[in-house]
């Protein structure tokens, strides 16, 4: 399989599941729309932007970064572990 080839099987793969989550968002909004008051509504929104702020500094960032470190030095994963569940840790106390 060439370069070319992993390439574009990978881009067909991501524009795919991206469309598939877009489609569900979707119908999970329009659900929520048609159950939901507006103020309850107005409500969701405002915890799933909040939600979607303190995701930035969730785990997440830190496994994308460890997947893309190349180099000859070995990685300390317990050290990224920790900090992870520390900074997770601190935003479940902050928002709850």
């Amino acid at each position: 399989m060439t370069l070319a080839h992993k390439a574009r099987t990978s881009v067909f793969w991501n524009t795919g599941m991206s469309a598939i989550l877009d489609v569900i968002q979707f119908s999970v909004m329009l659900v929520l729309v048609r159950i939901l008051t507006p103020a309850d509504y107005g409500a969701y929104g405002l915890i799933m932007a909040v939600m979607g702020f303190a995701f930035v500094f969730s785990s997440q960032s830190f496994v994308d970064y460890l997947l893309q470190i190349r180099g000859d030095t070995g990685v300390d994963y317990s050290l990224y572990f920790t900090l992870s569940l520390l900074i997770n840790s601190l935003l479940f106390l902050v928002f709850n």
